[in-house]
């Protein structure tokens, strides 16, 4: 898969779980901290990228999985109050910077400002 499509297909996953984590979060509250709240994102995540739950916990580097562990990172950090260490944990024990490096990788992807990938966002925003 090209770049461009890496990054089409990333951010259509950010979006989707934004809206998912906007919806929960209006109605846990905007703090959203709890584990339901955490296990909810993972399983939406998980759901769209076709795979299971213990696999994020795993050591697999598949491409999809570790695609999948690094926008759920994103998210956490995002859209909790969770530290790095925390999300390493609920992730399979992983280091710290480990984490830094799956959510500076989806920043990124996110930072990439070209005229397709924008005009993709769009349209799927429209479609959703």
């Amino acid at each position: 898969m090209n770049v461009v499509k890496e990054i089409i297909e990333l951010r259509k996953i950010i979006e989707d779980a934004r809206y998912k984590i906007n919806t929960l979060a209006d109605h846990y509250g905007r703090t959203v901290d709890s584990n339901e709240y955490y296990e909810k994102l993972i399983e939406n995540t998980v759901k769209h990228y076709g795979i299971s739950s213990e696999e994020i916990k795993g050591q697999s580097r598949k491409l999809d999985i570790v695609n999948c562990r690094f926008v759920i990172v994103y998210l956490l950090l995002e859209n909790t109050l969770m530290t790095l260490k925390d999300i390493g944990l609920l992730l399979g024990k992983r280091d710290h910077s480990t984490i830094i490096n799956a959510r500076d990788k989806v920043k990124g992807y996110i930072d990439v400002k070209d005229y397709i990938t924008l005009e993709m966002i769009n349209k799927i925003k429209i479609v959703s």
